[in-house]
């Protein structure tokens, strides 16, 4: 049997997976393989947000209040996930990681440069650091 023949390979497919766990005792995770946004709310919310892809930078981001994303679940069973508040917002923040997006990208130029110069200078010191 080839490598190509085997189910457990998927050679040739790309997966995304987000796994979220917003429960007060951490151990409840919601896992979602291969998600993408089905509908949206017309309503928009405006909350900061931030991100370890950008270090110490926090802005005001707009997003849907509400959202239906598609997905798989952890046993690949279809299914439909209604979100809103908190939920609906992490969901669109991990999505747009899958998609390449960073929640800088939805930020005027202006302030998406400001975002960047201030990660270059925070990733330069933290190089200075290990070098030395």
């Amino acid at each position: 049997m080839g490598v190509h023949d085997r189910p457990e390979y998927a050679v040739g497919r790309q997966e995304a997976i987000i796994v979220i766990d917003y429960s007060e005792t951490r151990d409840q995770p919601l896992i979602l393989l291969n998600p993408h946004i089905t509908t949206t709310s017309e309503e928009m919310v405006c909350g900061t947000e931030g991100c370890l892809s950008i270090p110490d930078y926090y802005a005001d981001v707009e997003r849907y209040s509400a959202i239906t994303v598609s997905a798989l679940d952890r046993e690949s069973r279809s299914i439909q996930l209604e979100a809103d508040g908190f939920l609906a917002i992490a969901l669109q923040h991990e999505i747009d990681h899958l998609n390449g997006v960073l929640f800088i990208d939805h930020l005027s130029p202006l302030k998406r440069n400001i975002a960047l110069r201030k990660a270059k200078r925070i990733k330069r010191a933290q190089y200075q650091d290990w070098v030395r």
